[in-house]
């Protein structure tokens, strides 16, 4: 058991560069839920609040590289069946994308980020120390104003984040 140990340990670290630091690729897909107030009846809406990325810099000293993959929306608690729409989102400030065409409904709608828009190492480095960061979703309905018998309802945000940290 012992030499298997040693094995591993001589392969992973055979592989940095020498006197390098050694790099770690980490991936966290937390979820955030923004409770949706006073949305009955409106056809856009603009809702802004804040995502948790705690699990994803505890304990990270340096990122070398973060990039957003796709971002997940689904409903809870909404009495109505579907929000149909384009959606503009926002982490920090950077626009993720742009009137994106979803279906907004308690599966989760998943939205692939544009390469180009990705890159988000300096909203992660400013957020580190707290874990969070300002997240704005805005879009209109095409099927309607939202109709909720609720006097509330939950948006379910989950961000899927890559980063690469040294150890």
């Amino acid at each position: 058991m012992k030499t298997l140990v040693l094995l591993v340990a001589i392969l992973a670290f055979s592989s940095c560069e020498e006197n390098g630091p050694i790099q770690q690729v980490v991936k966290t897909d937390t979820s955030t839920s923004i409770t949706v107030t006073d949305l009955d009846g409106k056809s856009s809406y603009s809702i802004t609040d804040t995502a948790d990325i705690s699990e994803l810099v505890d304990g990270v000293d340096v990122f070398v590289a973060a990039e957003i993959e796709s971002v997940g929306l689904k409903l809870e608690n909404y009495s109505g069946g579907t929000i149909e729409g384009n959606i503009t989102v926002k982490v920090g400030g950077i626009t993720l994308f742009t009137s994106e065409t979803v279906s907004l409904s308690s599966v989760e709608s998943v939205v692939t980020v544009p390469a180009a828009a990705r890159n988000i190492l300096t909203l992660i480095q400013s957020s580190s120390a707290s874990g969070q960061f300002g997240i704005t979703l805005e879009g209109n309905t095409t099927n309607g104003p939202i109709t909720d018998d609720n006097d509330s309802f939950t948006l379910v945000v989950t961000p899927t984040i890559t980063g690469t940290v040294e150890l």
